[in-house]
């Protein structure tokens, strides 16, 4: 119930609403929700594995920064809202002022003033929406400076998180200030209704930014996913990396002693470091995972795409070489955003000059080299696609033993539930045949046994498709790539071949000059054909099967997100967690897929890494699992994250 009522309504206003009126007096207003109960929380120490900075504080955070933030919004140019309402940026500042009127009513033993005496007020509580002239918001900048101030002073400087210090050094934090509001509100509104039109406005605001920054689980997918994530940009105006760290690190049951955030790249060696001294001076073990972004633009061809990674890679690696010692902060590196718009094998080759460049400078310090972590088999329009996405790093050879897989989602949905919920899809052709050709690939090779699965009508409708797409030329000489035309394409410099010239020429093909049709590797969705998913059934379930086992043997730990998992993967219910698939019931199952739990994005999914470590129990014992057997996975997933992390303890 928590989960889906979380992800509707911001849980300041949710907790509030749940006081009593005694703890209210009292000032003992419960400020959180304790979803992971103390019996079965894990003591083992955890890292915090997968965590997107940008998006690493909760809404309530984000509320409170608006509210007390010193900087006023361009009146210029409104903010996008999803109401369309005009001037949403002077709403925002109405609603913070509505705020101190509300906080000073408070604060002055509950004696309302007038709210005539201020224009914004009376415009925001009549419901008027007419943007303010500039003489009221001179005014009213120059009543809120002296209060705003208090941001700005030492001694909370990067920790305003913890206080929400509306009037100079009195407390007044959200949802104390939300249940006092209330309890006034209820008790004195047949006296003064002034003060509740006013309290039902700023709500009314605050919920729908909620509405408007958390994912709706009526829209799953990645493209959802990102649309929503850039929407958070102009709100994070004035937080520092600072207090994204601090918002993760702090305020946690767990006994969290690592963390891995995620960013972009430093651009330039001063950047750089700052993220050092960030992560340098955080009382537990930290150290940057740094992403490249695949799909930067949706609009971009993929020769655009492939030039911008190349210069995010080319980056990286002046950072290793001016300073190898940098290693011990920069610890990782990822491939994330629009899985289906930017394959694996668009960046292979970037990433292993990344590496490269990391395996030298581990041998000039003895620090241990760059991690890889991939978000892959996440985003896919056939069950078959998410499969191939997670067997690809290592078709490639860029996994290593101590490397992880971000997601993993297709490996833990059952394909007779995928096929029962898809029952068609609509695929470009190219990526049917690079799902097919892989698949039939992994048979010539004698890797994948399916004799009792007629593998004709899929060798058939692969032939159909080479004709249809004009590769024929391409297939007649693949053989020194074990036939596969997606092994052909995670190749050293084929890609940049493609990208660059359009033109294939390498000694493997001798001197045969092919013309690789560019606008195939573009995807281009004009052409979409319709898939019944039923026919392919067994061959999932085959694939799949075999794929869960080879990672076993590989030990390749899966970051696990339930919340991002049960909204982008569109599952049914919150508790409807692929991870349950990944490990049986047996405890001494010699050779299980090793998961850990992470929370990725705590403010688009409403969460925190306690919460996620609650749905996964929850999730496991709803599913019919004994308590015992879900508190044993808990500290199973503990221990994963404790071994699989990329950072480096702190006395080293």
């Amino acid at each position: 119930m928590w989960r889906m009522l979380s992800l509707r309504l911001p849980s300041a206003i949710l907790l509030a609403a749940a006081a009593k009126r005694e703890t209210v007096k009292s000032h003992r207003v419960p400020t959180r929700v304790r979803l992971l109960q103390r019996q079965i929380t894990p003591t083992e120490p955890i890292a915090l594995l997968h965590l997107h900075l940008k998006a690493g504080l909760s809404f309530d955070f984000l509320w409170s920064h608006l509210m007390t933030r010193r900087e006023g919004f361009d009146k210029r140019k409104s903010l996008e809202n999803p109401e369309g309402i005009t001037h949403w940026n002077l709403w925002i500042s109405r609603a913070r002022s509505a705020r101190h009127w509300l906080a000073e009513q408070l604060r002055l033993n509950f004696r309302p003033d007038s709210p005539r005496r201020f224009t914004a007020i009376h415009q925001f509580y009549s419901g008027l929406v007419e943007p303010f002239d500039d003489l009221t918001e001179r005014d009213l900048w120059r009543k809120d400076s002296a209060a705003l101030d208090a941001l700005r002073s030492a001694e909370i400087k990067g920790q305003f998180w913890r206080r929400d210090p509306l009037w100079c050094n009195e407390d007044i934090p959200e949802i104390v200030f939300l249940a006092r509001a209330f309890d006034f509100s209820e008790n004195t509104y047949s006296k003064d209704k002034i003060f509740t039109l006013v309290l039902i406005q700023y709500i009314r605001v605050q919920c729908i930014l909620h509405e408007y920054l958390v994912q709706d689980i009526q829209r799953p997918g990645l493209d959802a996913f990102v649309q929503v994530f850039d929407r958070i940009k102009p709100y994070r105006k004035g937080i520092n990396e600072e207090t994204y760290l601090d918002a993760a690190t702090m305020r946690n049951e767990l006994n969290l002693q690592a963390i891995e955030p995620r960013t972009a790249p430093p651009n330039n060696l001063s950047e750089a470091r700052k993220h050092i001294s960030r992560v340098r001076d955080l009382p537990i073990e930290a150290g940057w995972v740094y992403h490249l972004i695949r799909d930067l633009d949706s609009d971009k061809s993929f020769t655009q795409q492939h030039r911008a990674i190349t210069n995010q890679g080319e980056q990286l690696c002046r950072m290793l070489r001016h300073n190898p010692y940098w290693l011990a902060y920069f610890r990782g590196v990822d491939v994330a955003s629009l899985e289906r718009n930017g394959p694996l094998w668009l960046v292979a080759d970037i990433l292993r000059d990344v590496l490269r460049a990391s395996a030298k400078a581990s041998q000039q310090t003895g620090l241990r080299p760059l991690g890889l972590t991939l978000h892959a088999g996440e985003d896919f329009k056939h069950l078959l696609s998410g499969l191939r996405a997670i067997h690809e790093p290592f078709e490639y050879g860029l996994m290593r033993r101590d490397d992880r897989l971000g997601h993993g989602l297709a490996l833990g949905l059952d394909p007779a539930q995928w096929v029962e919920r898809n029952p068609e899809v609509f695929i470009s052709p190219w990526i049917r045949l690079l799902d097919l050709d892989w698949a039939l690939g992994l048979v010539r090779r004698d890797v994948l046994d399916l004799p009792k699965i007629d593998l004709y009508p899929f060798a058939e409708e692969r032939q159909q498709l080479i004709k249809q797409l004009k590769l024929a030329p391409i297939f007649e000489h693949l053989s020194n790539y074990n036939d596969s035309l997606h092994n052909f394409l995670g190749s050293r410099g084929i890609i940049k071949q493609i990208v660059n010239q359009g033109n294939l020429y390498c000694e493997s093909l001798k001197t045969l000059r092919l013309k690789f049709p560019k606008n195939i590797i573009e995807m281009n969705n004009d052409a979409l054909i319709l898939k019944h998913t039923s026919r392919d059934l067994p061959l999932l379930i085959a694939i799949q099967k075999w794929l869960s086992t080879y990672i076993s043997y590989w030990q390749t730990v899966i970051e696990i997100n339930p919340s991002s998992n049960f909204v982008i993967g569109g599952l049914r219910v919150p508790l409807d967690q692929p991870l349950f698939q990944l490990r049986s019931e047996n405890l001494a199952d010699p050779m299980p897929v090793p998961v850990v739990l992470s929370t990725d994005d705590p403010l688009q999914f409403a969460t925190n890494l306690e919460d996620e470590f609650a749905y996964a129990w929850a999730g496991m014992v709803a599913s019919g699992r004994p308590a015992g057997f879900a508190r044993e996975r808990l500290k199973e997933m503990a221990h994963a994250s404790w071994t699989a992390r990329f950072t480096i303890p702190k006395e080293v």
